[in-house]
């Protein structure tokens, strides 16, 4: 496993071509409960799920990378916690008919259950700080394609979470470049959805005050 992640990463165009076979042996990394190997399941995926490039694989065996993705994200080690949030969002960037189309419906169970873990870590105000910025990295990937998914008020806690990550120091930046990710989205569909946004302005500013100081 750990030749085929540095294979993702020197030659991920290649890397999905022998991704299929491979999927299987991601769950039995959980299933021994080797930290190794999970992350380098993780890194192949992090790695074959290349912004702009489609990756059929991930949509061929959605169901069985969820699951891996679900084991990892309860993994009991930190670092397969904050990969595994990483790699969540790639994935579900994945789950559309090309990167220029729309997400593909039948693929909201899956993301709807990947959804509620991170939500869990978002949510939760004693995380380590590195698992605060994965989650926050995660959800934006995350809402930028599957938005249609999710009811309004779902999104206006999630913007109000970002909000709350505004104010902490080691948060600050993950959550302005999720709120980046969010109003810089070029789906028109999405953009009523993030209404909740212009609710920060008073945040944005004083950020930008202190900034100045």
């Amino acid at each position: 496993m750990s030749c085929y992640a540095t294979q993702a990463l020197v030659t991920p165009e290649k890397i999905q071509e022998h991704l299929e076979p491979i999927v299987p042996f991601f769950m039995d990394a959980i299933a021994l409960g080797s930290v190794d190997l999970t992350l380098h399941s993780l890194a192949v995926m992090k790695n074959a799920f290349v912004k702009g490039k489609t990756c059929f694989v991930a949509q061929d065996k959605s169901d069985e990378l969820t699951e891996f993705l679900l084991a990892a994200m309860k993994f009991n080690q930190f670092k397969v916690i904050t990969d595994s949030l990483h790699v969540c969002g790639r994935f579900v960037q994945q789950l559309r008919f090309t990167v220029e189309t729309e997400f593909m419906d039948e693929k909201s169970p899956s993301v709807r259950k990947l959804y509620a873990v991170v939500l869990d870590y978002l949510k939760k105000g004693d995380a380590d700080q590195q698992v605060k910025q994965s989650s926050i990295n995660s959800m934006s990937n995350i809402l930028t394609v599957a938005h249609g998914i999710f009811q309004q008020p779902e999104i206006n806690a999630i913007v109000a979470i970002f909000g709350e990550r505004l104010t902490g120091v080691n948060t600050r930046d993950a959550a302005l470049k999720g709120f980046y990710k969010l109003a810089t989205t070029p789906d028109d569909l999405a953009k009523p959805k993030l209404q909740q946004l212009g609710t920060l302005t008073t945040k944005f500013c004083d950020l930008l005050h202190q900034a100045d100081r």
